[in-house]
């Protein structure tokens, strides 16, 4: 078992080879944070060989790290983990989307390091439309600044038509016929989605590390030891699902309440909403140690 300074980082230099504590494997040691570093973690243990750490470094512990409340509160603290990079606070927003109401429809968004805020440009849109003569005409909307764009797009659009192309004289004179339009405080409709999978994993890993560390190696022998490291290692989603502990909203369970109420101010480097409580059962039958709020 590994000695830890104040720090939580490691007080010797890594050995050549240990008992994993994950796949029960005598193998070279790798540097493991018990709380994943990309959420600030310092806690450290050489216990875990390189590929389990790299297994379910990938699957697990991303799964925490890139949960969608827990990168807006990592990218609120400068959280960058292993890739040295936080998450920007505007992530969430870019890409395609749709503007509500309004003849806009499609744009997309992108973050303008120069004035560090968000652009919006409205992407190319086509539609048939009937004029009060009855004519048909093709409507285009661009963005205006790709307004230098519109004698191309219109020979293309036909070309795509089976049309012969417009003279000069023509092409350009059709290409002064537009009118713009400013959109002003348009609704945005964006599709956000947030995956729970493996979240459950990833909170267990850090019980089971975490009682590693207090108890020592016999608890590794430990039957509900047995039962988290089975489940934490199986790459099924609901492997975890039958172990008797509560992973929740902390706010939903009485009997952490009586010992923490986490709020914004108290709670780092993890979102306050979102705690990890561990009941004994997941600490093993031989011990009453609790876990203290972290």
């Amino acid at each position: 078992m590994c000695v830890l300074n104040l720090t939580g980082q490691l007080s010797h230099p890594l050995r050549s080879s240990m008992l994993c504590i994950f796949c029960l494997q005598e193998r070279a040691p790798s540097l493991e944070h018990v709380f994943p570093l990309s959420v600030g973690g310092t806690v450290t243990t050489d216990r875990v060989c390189q590929e389990c750490n790299s297994t379910l470094g990938t699957r697990v512990d991303a799964a925490l790290s890139d949960f969608l409340p827990i990168r807006a509160r990592r990218a609120e603290l400068r959280l960058a983990g292993n890739s040295g990079t936080p998450p920007a606070w505007y992530e969430i927003f870019l890409g395609d989307a749709t503007v509500i109401g309004q003849n806009v429809n499609r744009i997309q968004t992108t973050f303008d390091e120069a004035t560090r805020k968000l652009d919006h440009r409205q992407l190319y849109h086509a539609t048939d439309v009937v004029t009060a003569d009855g004519r048909k005409q093709r409507r285009i909307t661009i963005d205006a600044r790709d307004k230098v764009q519109i004698p191309k797009i219109i020979q293309r659009e036909r070309k795509r038509h089976g049309l012969a192309p417009l003279s000069d004289e023509e092409l350009n004179a059709a290409a002064g016929d537009f009118e713009t339009k400013e959109v002003k405080n348009p609704v945005v409709q964006l599709s956000i989605g947030a995956s729970f999978a493996f979240l459950r994993h990833a909170m267990m890993k850090i019980a089971y590390e975490l009682a590693f560390l207090w108890l020592g190696e016999a608890y590794l022998k430990d039957p509900i030891a047995n039962a988290l490291r089975t489940a934490i290692l199986d790459p099924d989603v609901a492997s975890t699902d039958k172990i008797d502990a509560y992973v929740d909203v902390a706010d939903g369970c009485t009997a952490f309440k009586q010992f923490w109420i986490p709020t914004k101010s108290t709670t780092w480097p993890m979102p306050s909403s979102w705690r990890m409580v561990a009941s004994r059962s997941m600490l093993g039958s031989s011990t009453s140690m609790q876990f203290p709020s972290w």
